[in-house]
């Protein structure tokens, strides 16, 4: 018998994750995010879920962003700082950098 899938934390994990970009209001529940992919003329879409997945246009959910570019084909791409946000054009790094500056962490995860 399989087991129910765990389900993600909420609340600030450290890292600046999806989810703690939710808690922190830095984005909200179903807000768009635009992947330009080059020299392709292609443009993905992906919106932020409830619990800090990424949910494509074609239905598949992703744990981070850079994950969903893998999926969508990018090689060696953070997804961090391809997905922008529709209504601003920041992305998901950015937000990410400014969460963590308000914690007085390094602006990206793992740095000193």
């Amino acid at each position: 018998m399989a087991r129910p899938p765990t389900p993600l934390l909420h609340g600030w994990g450290g890292n600046g994750g999806l989810v703690d970009l939710l808690t922190a209001g830095l984005t909200r529940p179903g807000e768009e995010f635009l992947w330009d992919r080059p020299g392709r003329g292609a443009r993905h879409t992906a919106r932020i879920q409830p619990d800090g997945t990424l949910l494509l246009a074609d239905g598949r959910i992703y744990a981070n962003p850079s994950g969903a570019i893998t999926a969508l084909g990018g090689k060696n791409i953070s997804g961090w700082r391809t997905w922008k946000r529709a209504s601003d054009g920041r992305a998901l790094g950015d937000l990410r950098a400014e969460l963590r500056a308000r914690h007085g962490l390094p602006i990206e995860p793992g740095r000193r």
